[in-house]
């Protein structure tokens, strides 16, 4: 899913999509970690669930969840080229039924099919800040039976000690990000009882994440020099390297709530 070596007609969103578009993930995270907020979620789960898996991606989490579980899993993206993958993959991941969605989850649940709502389990890694996390609890809440489970990863700062150049990026990029002590006691107070929480351990970001990314930074230096994908490369590589300065103090927090009457 390389670039053409010049791309005249790419606006920076396309460009942006297709650094990420080609990746194993579009965001932090890793197989150990979606096991373990799958085994906090699976006693409230029934035997055969209906999941939704909200900004899906390339499929990383898809796979996890249909080789673990018997379900039918509604994978959702805005992103056709992603769709278009995992719709040709679909028959062959796991023991669940995997049926690629190409839809907004910000307007859910339009473009869902009727069988998707209510669903058991919604999913959705690294894709909440799109709606703010208050925002995607109140959005989905609605396509969850009573008693279902939401598991999501969101951004947070980690420690009351915060890097300026840190502070700087998000109150540009995310300025409603919350700590992980809000994020837990937000959830709570909007209704959700709080199943499990833990943060994400470095190998989530590099080994599955970040260190991909550089090397497609590497592959597109070439064919994007000189031209506007030379300034998204660079935006990328920033944020790789303001992470390994400032990791400390933000990060993700996985978070599995239940749906409470």
């Amino acid at each position: 899913m390389s670039c053409p070596p010049w791309c005249p007609n790419m606006t920076p969103m396309d460009l942006f999509i297709e650094l990420f578009a080609g990746l194993p993930r579009q965001g932090p995270g890793n197989e150990p970690c979606t096991s373990r907020a799958l085994a906090a979620a699976r006693p409230h789960l029934p035997e055969h669930p209906v999941v939704l898996d909200l900004g899906c991606g390339s499929g990383s989490s898809t796979r996890v969840l249909a080789k673990a579980l018997e379900a039918t899993i509604f994978a959702v993206d805005l992103e056709p080229r992603v769709i278009a993958q995992l719709r040709d993959e679909a028959p062959r991941i796991g023991r669940s039924t995997v049926l690629p969605v190409l839809a907004d989850f910000s307007k859910l649940p339009e473009g869902l099919p009727d069988e998707a709502v209510p669903a058991d389990l919604i999913w959705s890694e690294g894709a909440a800040y799109n709606l703010s996390f208050e925002g995607a609890l109140t959005a989905w809440a609605p396509l969850l039976r009573e008693g279902g489970v939401l598991a999501l990863s969101e951004c947070c700062w980690l420690s009351e000690d915060r890097d300026p150049d840190a502070v700087q990026l998000f109150e540009a990029e995310y300025p409603s990000m919350l700590s992980a002590e809000e994020l837990d006691r937000r959830a709570v107070e909007l209704g959700w009882e709080l199943v499990e929480a833990f943060n994400l351990p470095d190998a989530a970001w590099l080994d599955a994440f970040y260190e991909p990314m550089e090397q497609r930074i590497a592959e597109l230096r070439w064919p994007w020099a000189d031209g506007p994908g030379e300034a998204v490369l660079d935006g990328a590589q920033a944020e790789i390297d303001l992470w390994r300065r400032t990791k400390s103090c933000w990060g993700y927090r996985f978070l599995v709530l239940r749906k409470t009457s």
